[in-house]
């Protein structure tokens, strides 16, 4: 069995809860910070392994916007 390495843009918005055409625009603005995509032949490509690593990242700087604010709140 073959695995996947790539989500369409219509699962990717899916994932992000947004719509398909937010997400193609967001990408064309540049002014949010997106999991990475490759053009390919007219389509947009996002690679798994790419959206994961962007979802852990975004999800560490919450923890550690929170651990901020915590410490914060103690002082």
């Amino acid at each position: 069995m073959i695995e996947r390495e790539f989500y369409t843009t219509n699962e990717m918005a899916k994932l992000l809860g947004i719509s398909k055409i937010a997400l193609l625009n967001w990408y064309k603005e540049g002014s949010h910070d997106l999991p990475p995509v490759i053009k390919n032949a007219g389509k947009f490509l996002y690679p798994i392994t790419g959206y994961e690593k962007w979802k852990a990242r975004k999800e560490a700087g919450s923890i550690n916007e929170i651990r901020a604010r915590i410490k914060e709140e103690r002082r």
